[in-house]
């Protein structure tokens, strides 16, 4: 056939391996991908014609999906899917998707064969099998560097270092492929970044002295003076690289931050030019996080009576919940990005995207782990002295001792979360409830807040209005009511946006309002923008039934879109009865005292 020879070569340059095989799996045919694949190393064109399929490609592992193809797609007259894995010799940590299916052309070649042929077409997804270890390792990390937690108060600095040196290894060897790693850690008296942990670093690298400047101490100083990753693929050409390793061709080097701090930064290097990829970069980034937790335990033990008496309370319980939440916000806003790219058709990407829905769900039961195991030790709370200034003191009346305690016990160990765009805003409502032994979680949107009821159980949810913003821009009584306003066939203005799928039904002859309306929908069910009253309709379909406090202000211009009272509404239809739970944030001319009472008595109201 004229032009063959160049079919063929296109078929040899598919990405994918082809093969024809006989009813009795002998090869018949197989394109140039799979001879490179699996040919003999020592001439990567030799014919495999006539060999049997399985000895021809190693005899690997089946470890999903269909362990009898042929026998199955022969029976069920269809494709069948499997995966193959070669965990040990020459095709060491690599995979393949192997479809087998019956040939249905009439070739008149395959006549004389006792029985129909098959095609099998191989691809090969290693790749994606070192992104799942990569995932694998970040539900993992958290867990094994727990270690330090329980065992720095018994075991000897050098010994914990030889753990953790231990445990990086055992995380990172597999998922990143390096030659070298290096952790430096800051000296903050002289701003030098002291050797801490190395494994393959040449020892005159290892003892040089560098410290936190961009210029003349190497990729390290250059990291923990801009606080930023950086990624080298050539060495040789990088005018910032010291050579830390004989022979090594790139690396990635990621500073360790705790509490937004530089306390160190990690270095890991590989003998191949471009080695390291964005993924391996994010996947080290996250890591880091963990680590730098680690690192900065295990440097407390140097003086663990000081360290357990007089910083365990505020690291615990203050600054390492700030910090695991910023941890877990980055895992989530990682996974989004994953999430938004998965194709819904290709079942690879939706597998990947369930596995990145267990990473966070494992990263919110790591939270829970963390909160358990420091639960014996007791917070800060509020004790009732027999005479205090009613600004230093949350108390309904001051004189009533028994009822404040009988409250402080109602509301103890509580799982409270704060939703607002500023943190600000609820804080210091936050810091109140924290000094009553309650745990307090704050999200800055509707989306992190349904992560987080998702895997937590919450008592009390308080949310301001608007948590991702509002629909409208600052409207008046007046503007709202004014006959410009558009009005559809079901008597809802454009801000009655709670009033389910009537409302999208734009008024007659108005293109303004019709476009306002489109504007909404999209908002609301693309952008998953939500204001309180759309978020608690959200809780409720999840089933979820926390106690829902809406905290508002009366300072606020005009709500047009009338969020409490239709929140109200929702409440009644899902059977809450009681005060009516909404309370004023208050103002700066507010007396501190009385903000406290108001928002407790409330709180006590709603609660009993």
């Amino acid at each position: 056939m004229a032009g063959s020879k160049s079919y063929q070569n296109v078929i040899d340059s598919l990405s994918i391996g082809v093969v024809i095989a006989d009813p009795h799996h002998r090869i018949l045919y197989h394109n140039g991908r799979f001879a490179e694949w699996f040919a003999s190393e020592d001439d990567k064109k030799s014919n495999l014609v006539g060999q049997d399929f399985y000895r021809a490609i190693g005899s690997p592992q089946f470890i999903d999906g269909c362990f009898a193809p042929f026998y199955f797609s022969r029976l069920q007259q269809g494709d069948t899917r499997t995966i193959l894995s070669y965990p040990h010799g020459y095709y060491h940590d690599r995979r393949f998707e192997m479809l087998v299916s019956m040939i249905d052309l009439p070739v008149k070649r395959w006549t004389r064969l006792d029985g129909v042929p098959f095609k099998i077409e191989l691809k090969e997804i290693s790749e994606m099998n070192r992104f799942e270890q990569q995932l694998e390792t970040l539900r993992r990390v958290g867990n094994d560097l727990a270690f330090f937690t329980n065992e720095k108060l018994h075991s000897s600095e050098e010994v914990l270092k030889e753990q953790l040196k231990r445990t990086i290894e055992n995380q990172m060897r597999k998922v990143l492929n390096y030659d070298v790693f290096e952790i430096r850690t800051l000296n903050r008296q002289n701003i030098e970044l002291v050797p801490f942990l190395d494994f393959g670093m040449d020892r005159t690298a290892a003892s040089r002295r560098l410290f936190v400047k961009s210029n003349d101490n190497g990729i390290t100083g250059f990291v923990a003076s801009s606080r930023e990753p950086y990624v080298c693929n050539d060495t040789k050409n990088d005018p910032l690289y010291l050579q830390g390793a004989i022979n090594a061709k790139s690396s990635i080097t990621v500073p360790l931050l705790f509490n937004n701090e530089v306390i160190g930064v990690c270095n890991v290097e590989s003998r191949r030019p471009n080695a390291f990829s964005t993924q391996d970069l994010v996947f080290l980034e996250l890591y880091a996080k963990d680590l730098a937790f680690a690192i900065h335990l295990l440097e407390y033990t140097r003086d663990k009576d000081s360290f357990v008496r007089q910083a365990c309370n505020r690291l615990l319980h203050h600054d390492l919940d700030s910090a695991f939440h910023a941890v877990l916000e980055d895992v989530c806003e990682t996974a989004s990005a994953i999430q938004t790219k998965a194709s819904q058709d290709d079942p690879e990407h939706v597998a990947l995207a369930q596995k990145v829905d267990r990473l966070i769900s494992d990263s919110y039961a790591l939270r829970e782990l963390f909160e358990k195991s420091t639960q014996g030790i007791s917070t800060s709370q509020v004790s009732v002295p027999k005479e205090s200034a009613k600004e230093d003191f949350p108390c309904f009346e001051i004189a009533d001792v028994d009822k404040w305690a009988a409250f402080e016990q109602t509301l103890s160990k509580k799982k409270i979360l704060l939703i607002s765009r500023e943190r600000q805003t609820l804080s210091r409502y936050g810091n109140w409830l924290k000094r009553l032994g309650c745990r307090v979680d704050y999200v800055n949107s509707s989306k992190m807040a349904l992560l987080s009821l998702k895997n937590v159980k919450y008592d009390v949810v308080i949310c301001e209005r608007n948590p991702d913003g509002d629909y409208f821009p600052e409207v008046s009584r007046i503007d709202a009511h004014s006959d410009a306003v558009g009005v559809n066939e079901f008597n809802f203005s454009r801000y009655d946006v709670h009033e389910g799928e009537d409302y999208f039904v734009p008024a007659k002859n108005n293109d303004e309002d019709a476009s306002e309306r489109l504007r909404i929908r999209h908002e609301i069910y693309v952008e998953g923008k939500l204001d309180a009253y759309f978020l608690l309709k959200e809780i409720y379909r999840l089933g979820l039934d926390p106690t829902f406090i809406l905290a508002s202000n009366e300072a606020d211009h005009y709500d047009p879109t009338h969020v409490r009272p239709n929140i109200t509404k929702l409440r009644k239809s899902h059977g809450y009865v009681g005060p009516e739970p909404t309370f004023v944030l208050m103002t700066e001319n507010d007396k501190v005292w009385r903000a406290q009472r108001a928002f407790f008595k409330k709180l006590d109201s709603i609660l009993r």
